[in-house]
């Protein structure tokens, strides 16, 4: 099932079934074929087809309505669609979103926008399906593409909150996964928060005893858990706080803690879950890039390899006209760097990050 938007529909039979249009819309005019040709891709939340113009706050409405509608129908008729036909339309679905929050669109249409989340593929009884790697997400199942899994992820996280804790967990480890395979590129933060959804994360000592702190006094005594998480509380007083715990250790920490939060009123268990695992291996391979991009300098200046190369041809001539000295290469130029005192390299505090 192709979609197609206001300007692609002669007879606007989709417009005539929309209703509850805001005031705004009435006394809009429609775009001439000439407006609509001078209008950019990025006014498109189609680019590829040139559909859905989002240029305007009405017709970012329209095209919203239009969308609405048509997804209303694919539902309803349970259309078996190939997995690139559900990542297209779910970029589409993401860009219009988008364009509401930018024109301040918050009516009912713009709610059922975001009921068809990730709308993907409806698999017949008739036919089998097997999809490239993806997510079941609110009961379909969603493609992640090395393109769409960016905006699949945040669109994950913004509801995850709301989510069963179990469901989430393994939903974002899928995620994960199938990022993963497709070679996908996710923002350091997109992938941390991910990784704490997952329970990939550990902590502190010091954190899990603070937490556990925090929880264990919401707890009956005479309850069994009580004891457990007491003890570990106990134990976890006794090593030095700025001790990285396995991941195993907190796996069980967290475990108990989701136990006594099913069975007790103990408050903000969602946000003492997430606290367990500040430290993800995202987090981790962050620390492991920085100290690999770090050059120490004379002066206890710490300087960035990356700003370096990326500044080599102005330093090499500065290096050549200041001091006299042959550098071309970053390696060198780090070389020559070194040699200098720390009130030489003031000037170059911009060039070499630091």
């Amino acid at each position: 099932m192709d979609f197609i938007d206001f300007y692609h529909d002669p007879e606007q039979t989709i417009m005539g079934s929309i209703e509850n249009a805001p005031p705004f819309l009435v006394g809009h005019r429609a775009m001439t074929d000439k407006e609509l040709e001078g209008l950019s891709l990025r006014e498109f939340a189609d680019p590829n087809s040139r559909q859905f113009p989002i240029a305007s706050r009405a017709e970012t409405w329209r095209s919203i309505a239009y969308f609405n509608h048509q997804a209303q129908t694919l539902v309803a008729k349970q259309a078996l669609l190939s997995p690139e036909s559900a990542a297209e339309r779910e970029k589409t679905r993401q860009l219009l979103a988008k364009a509401a929050q930018l024109w301040d669109l918050d009516d009912d249409e713009v709610v059922k926008l975001s009921e068809h989340v990730n709308l993907g593929l409806h698999t017949a009884e008739a036919e089998e399906v097997t999809p490239g790697p993806g997510i079941t997400f609110n009961g379909q199942f969603v493609p992640v593409t090395g393109t769409t899994a960016p905006d699949t992820a945040a669109d994950f996280l913004q509801h995850a909150p709301k989510m069963d804790r179990g469901v989430c967990r393994d939903t974002a480890g899928a995620l994960l996964k199938a990022a993963e395979s497709v070679g996908a590129e996710l923002p350091l933060e997109t992938k941390h928060e991910l990784q704490v959804r997952a329970g990939e994360g550990t902590c502190t000592a010091g954190e899990a005893a603070t937490i556990l702190f925090k929880a264990v006094p919401h707890i009956p005594h005479k309850a069994e858990i009580h004891d457990t998480l007491s003890r570990l509380r106990t134990a976890l007083d006794l090593t030095p706080p700025s001790r990285v715990l396995k991941k195993a250790s907190v796996d069980r920490i967290a475990a108990l803690l989701q136990k006594a939060g099913d069975h007790f009123v103990v408050p903000h268990v969602a946000e003492s879950l997430e606290a367990l695992r500040t430290i993800t291996p995202a987090v981790l391979m962050s620390g492991v890039g920085a100290v690999r991009d770090t050059v120490k300098l004379p002066g206890g200046i710490r300087a960035s390899k990356a700003k370096i190369t990326s500044n080599a041809s102005y330093l090499s001539t500065w290096l050549a006209n200041t001091h006299k000295a042959e550098a071309h290469k970053p390696d060198d130029i780090v070389t020559e760097l070194q040699k200098l005192t720390p009130v030489d390299l003031l000037p170059l505090r911009e060039h070499i990050g630091g």
